[in-house]
């Protein structure tokens, strides 16, 4: 007999909130209605914490969060960091003397208190790195001597045409330590190759004693495909990229149609109306 679901973790962008970068109300109401049953309810995104302030508004989430790829799990009720894996200096000077030697339009750093970033203007040159805290901003000139303080970065990201990034991908696939995806079509990220939302996804379920076949998972992207494989029932978005599909067991709406409603809605049906069918 199938185990009953104990915990549904969803993906953010492209996931849980439509195009204009909001949980709908549809999508808002299952999720409360799933956790009265007494199921767990967490995301897991690419995005930092400090992003989140729009989901954060809509759910009332009581379980720690999976954030910047799983590179960090969040208690988003206390701040306490429960599971942080970083980038090590000298592979981050690595992956960027890799980066360098190619056409990107930007480079950025995610760290717990903001962003480093480098960006190219209109000339196609890029100005000197950026760090963004909160909203705040001030230059770095030379970003060797800034990382050489014991930063702490948790995954590095490039955005730029797909045929450079694809030429960064390949670059960087002799880089020991690392893996890389993408979140979004127009970027890659990089970070530990042994960090990830399926890990990260793994250890809050070990921490509230669930097994993944009691875990339903739903994604749009190539950072959700692990997340998705590894789920008890592994749902990709009707807009979700096709190689998320092919590993999915199941595809519900895309995210402008309430696609994690539609998906709540089947495996976790209202047993008051599933009894007036």
């Amino acid at each position: 007999m199938t185990q009953p679901i104990a915990l549904v973790v969803s993906d953010v962008d492209g996931t849980l909130t439509n195009p204009a970068g909001i949980v709908s109300p549809a999508n808002q109401r299952e999720i409360r209605r799933v956790m009265s049953r007494g199921i767990h309810f967490s995301i897991a995104t690419g995005r930092p914490t400090r992003d989140l302030q729009k989901v954060r508004e809509s759910l009332n989430l009581a379980l720690p969060v999976i954030v910047s790829n799983g590179t960090m799990v969040e208690d988003l009720a206390t701040g306490e960091i429960i599971h942080s894996l970083q980038i090590e200096r000298s592979v981050i000077l690595t992956v960027l003397d890799v980066i360098a030697k190619h056409d990107v339009d930007a480079v950025i750093l995610d760290t717990p208190q903001g962003w480093i970033y480098q960006v190219r203007n209109a000339a196609g040159e890029p100005p000197p790195w950026i760090i963004s805290v909160g909203d705040t901003a001030h230059r770095i000139e030379e970003w060797n001597s800034y990382l050489a303080e014991e930063r702490a970065v948790l995954k590095i990201l490039v955005e730029g045409a797909e045929a450079d990034l694809q030429r960064v991908e390949h670059a960087l696939a002799t880089v020991p330590g690392v893996q890389i995806t993408a979140s979004f079509a127009n970027n890659r990220e990089i970070f530990v190759a042994h960090a990830g939302k399926a890990n990260a996804a793994r250890l809050l379920a070990t921490r509230l004693g669930i097994d993944p076949s009691q875990v339903l998972a739903i994604g749009d992207q190539r950072n959700d495909i692990e997340l998705i494989r590894w789920a008890g029932i592994g749902v990709a978005m009707g807009n979700a990229v096709p190689e998320l599909k092919v590993v999915a067991d199941w595809v519900t709406r895309s995210n402008d149609e309430d696609g994690v409603a539609h998906a709540l809605a089947h495996f976790i049906p209202d047993p008051l109306l599933a009894s007036d069918e």
